[in-house]
């Protein structure tokens, strides 16, 4: 459970984060280009790690591709950073 009251209360996490995948998923949809997850976690209002994740999560089920970024380069790397962009689901 997230807490007693407020946003998600009595919602158990595992769902909430099913249902914020199905939301970022439904976005990149729309979206419908590649982009890295701070840039779409900034034009949804969500934080980059929680976009990040269902990208991640997202990729394993088939519903992302990626490419490497020509603009924007990883802080840890130093090497390119990773771009997303939603598939269709069953076209992959």
């Amino acid at each position: 459970m997230v807490g007693a009251s407020g946003y998600g209360a009595g919602v158990p996490q595992r769902e909430t984060k099913r249902l914020n995948d199905e939301v970022i998923y439904e976005h990149m949809l729309a979206f419908g280009d590649f982009t890295t997850p701070a840039a779409m976690g900034k034009r949804i209002g969500f934080h980059r790690v929680t976009v990040r994740l269902a990208f991640l999560h997202g990729l394993e089920l088939g519903l992302y591709e990626t490419r490497d970024s020509e603009k924007w380069t990883n802080p840890v790397t130093g090497g390119p950073a990773t771009e997303y962009r939603a598939v269709p689901r069953g076209t992959s």
